[in-house]
């Protein structure tokens, strides 16, 4: 799913630096503010690369060189959401616009790397997903990925298709391809996703509320079960108890035949999906803590470390106690953070 499709939409520039991390970025666009690369203020249809839905601004060189960062690194989702024909016409006006600007050489050495992250093996290696059967003992080959394509077409179908998967086998697919993303350099996954592997949290009064609506649905004898649920809720804390409570609902519901009804399987919606509402980038910002290179770290720490130490590790000027920092820090490459680590003294938490 993209979040944002070009720069402008970047509201908190987390892409715009996933991005450009670890690119020689030519002195043009170092040297442009970021309103200059994201902005593009009113302009007429010519003056984007996708004209018709007025995308990707080419009306300098620094925004022709990040629209297309945007533009190469979105292109197979693009090409989902737009066809390839409309995608295709977009990547030669790019092509132009670089031509124009004269600045060919440096996109194409950034579509060079782009390309790598893109389509990089760890090791070269293939991963396959495994699953344990109901025996525990024999276990089933799912998935294998060779690429970081092969990560998000894979994880996009068993979105599609999660209904075919066992429940019990769920949480084990999405936590192997949280991994398989991390191995890929990948940022982005379906939430869906995401909520089964264990990175959001339920809101106790929203499970209470979404527990109250489903049981509308069902007989009066499971009607009584849920609302045992309700009055319990207050006393689940742990994210496995949440887990065991929506793998009740998910089987009360499936016994009932509801998941078999298109319409209620519509209304009703995934149980995880409705239960983990709370990403752990807002946890994480309600209890001060920021997660970085897959660690955790209080934000009073990091906003005691002096500027150049972010300098020095990121490449970049970052006010660590400005709200942009967590936004910005969680993108950060492992390696970076290992020496942000070093550099600075602070450990995570």
């Amino acid at each position: 799913m993209i979040n944002c499709i070009d720069q402008s939409k970047d509201y908190s520039n987390k892409e715009l630096y996933q991005y450009l991390s670890g690119v020689n970025i030519p002195s043009f666009v170092k040297e442009a503010t970021i309103s200059d690369l994201k902005h593009a203020g009113v302009l007429t249809k010519t003056a984007f690369a996708d004209q018709e839905n007025r995308l990707f601004p080419i009306n300098s060189k620094a925004k022709t060189y990040v629209s297309n960062a945007f533009f190469v690194n979105k292109r197979a989702e693009l090409e989902k959401l737009q066809g390839s024909a409309h995608v295709e016409k977009t990547a030669e006006i790019l092509k132009l616009a670089a031509r124009i600007h004269g600045i060919e050489s440096e996109v194409a050495e950034y579509n060079k790397i782009a390309e790598a992250r893109l389509n990089a093996s760890p090791k070269d290696k293939s991963i396959v997903f495994k699953i344990k059967t109901a025996d525990s003992v024999s276990e089933i080959d799912l998935f294998t990925v060779k690429t970081a394509g092969d990560v998000t077409r894979q994880a996009e179908g068993f979105i599609q298709n999660i209904n075919r998967y066992p429940f019990e086998w769920r949480r084990g697919i999405s936590e192997q391809f949280v991994k398989a993303a991390e191995s890929f350099g990948i940022d982005e996954l379906p939430d869906l996703i995401l909520k089964y592997a264990g990175q959001f949290y339920p809101d106790l009064n929203h499970v209470k509320q979404e527990l109250a609506r489903r049981m509308t649905k069902l007989s009066e004898e499971n009607k009584a079960r849920y609302q045992q649920l309700i009055d319990v809720v207050g006393d689940t804390s742990s994210k496995e108890e949440f887990f065991k409570l929506a793998e009740c609902v998910y089987y009360t519901e499936k016994n009932a035949g509801l998941y078999e009804k298109s319409f209620y399987n519509k209304i009703l919606g995934d149980p995880v999906d409705q239960i983990f509402t709370l990403h752990f980038s807002k946890v994480a910002s309600d209890t001060d803590v920021i997660e970085m290179g897959g660690e955790k770290f209080a934000a009073a720490d990091l906003a005691s470390v002096p500027s150049d130490i972010y300098h020095k590790a990121f490449g970049f000027e970052l006010d660590p106690k400005s709200a942009e920092a967590k936004d910005i820090l969680p993108t950060m490459p492992k390696a970076d953070v290992a020496l942000f680590k070093q550099l600075s003294g602070i450990e995570a938490i």
